[in-house]
């Protein structure tokens, strides 16, 4: 919630959050995946509905403009690696330092996803401002008990 306040000026509210998830899950949109690796070993995924991922590109642009895909793409890798970043620096001080891989960006309907026999498999659905597109996050990790 915190980095969609900061970059995009919006209210996150946290609809339902989940664990457990069973692999594969789907995803839908425009998702981004940025990987995370030390004593805190997994992946964040930030899916975005379409519409969703294009107002925030035009947000960050300050321009209600249609934005191309590269761009739109662009904005929904540093959200994302944002959010993971968010997730590292609060890992690194209970004592699971890791490294973040750069972004990558996905878009298709139904995307299958297999995050392994993680552990840690956390997600949350994120409204905004009362509107009706929807961000889903999701956080699949293992701790390790040696640093690499």
């Amino acid at each position: 919630m915190e980095v969609f306040q900061k970059v995009l000026g919006w209210k996150a509210d946290a609809k339902n959050g989940t664990s457990g998830i069973i692999m594969p899950f789907h995803t839908n949109g425009v998702t981004g995946a940025v990987s995370l690796a030390g004593r805190l070993n997994g992946i964040v995924y930030a899916s975005f509905t379409e519409a969703l991922a294009e107002r925030a590109a035009q947000s960050v642009l300050g321009d209600p403009s249609p934005v191309d895909h590269a761009t739109v793409n662009d904005v929904v890798g540093e959200l994302t690696n944002m959010i993971s970043g968010n997730i590292k620096a609060k890992m690194a001080n209970v004592g699971y330092a890791c490294r973040l891989s750069i972004p990558t960006v996905m878009r298709g309907q139904a995307i299958a996803i297999d995050a392994g026999n993680t552990p840690i498999s956390v997600g949350s659905t994120f409204t905004f401002d009362n509107h009706p597109e929807i961000a889903n996050i999701h956080f699949f990790a293992r701790l390790e008990t040696d640093s690499i």
